[in-house]
């Protein structure tokens, strides 16, 4: 008599579960690392300039300057006085207007 340890095999339901646990972690893999990279800490900013009796100012200079890393912005104030800056990365920030 021979004391032959019996054959390990897997079963159908053991290797369907390795393999849909392998699929579930690829796809968290795949799908949620764009989407993390896609997030920025970025932020837009809008205003209007107004004279004193609360009419637009059309053409205003508008100037935003990053006083952490000294990036400047500029922009014109539209026909309504409005004006916007778009992908400002977080910090302490100075706006001046001209006209």
């Amino acid at each position: 008599m021979t004391n032959k340890a019996p054959a390990k095999t897997m079963t159908m339901h053991s290797k369907c579960a390795i393999y849909l646990a392998l699929v579930g972690i690829l796809a968290t893999l795949l799908f949620s690392s764009p989407v993390a990279l896609g997030q920025g800490a970025t932020a837009a900013m809008n205003g209007s300039i107004l004279d004193p009796t609360g009419a637009a100012v059309p053409g205003a200079e508008v100037s935003l300057k990053n006083l952490d890393n000294g990036v400047a912005q500029s922009a014109t104030s539209n026909a309504e006085g409005r004006y916007v800056f778009v992908a400002l990365t977080p910090g302490h920030y100075s706006l001046r207007v001209t006209k």
